[in-house]
């Protein structure tokens, strides 16, 4: 069988290394593309993670502020109710019942400036 110019030329075209230029071009650029979105994404995600655990923060030291603050005031505290104290972070309700003379069931509910929320229930001993 007698070869062509056509298929002459097809053979040489495959064993031509300049062509395959390319093909790695783009797949180094795809790899870089996928390089840069999984940075991006994580950058996004440790924002989001930063973001909630100064949430955590301020909803812990609210927690504290609060409980702190109610178990000042605690020993004249004469009937069941409630009391809001309003801290740089944000709000602190507390419902109070009390159970007897030394004991008191509170339940505390932390509002952040931002909105988020937590509720802590506890039972706090006074010494008389």
């Amino acid at each position: 069988m007698k070869e062509g110019p056509y298929i002459k030329s097809y053979l040489t075209s495959i064993q031509n290394e300049q062509g395959f230029a390319f093909p790695l071009l783009l797949l180094l650029l795809s790899f870089m593309f996928l390089f840069f979105n999984a940075s991006l994404l994580q950058l996004q995600t440790s924002q989001k993670l930063t973001t909630n655990e100064k949430e955590q923060l301020y909803l812990e030291t609210l927690f504290q502020m609060g409980n702190a603050t109610f178990q000042n005031g605690a020993n004249s505290l004469q009937v069941n109710g409630e009391t809001t104290y309003r801290f740089p972070y944000g709000t602190v309700t507390v419902e109070y019942v009390i159970l007897d003379s030394n004991d008191i069931q509170a339940q505390f509910t932390m509002v952040t400036s931002d909105g988020s929320k937590n509720i802590v229930n506890r039972i706090i001993y006074i010494d008389p």
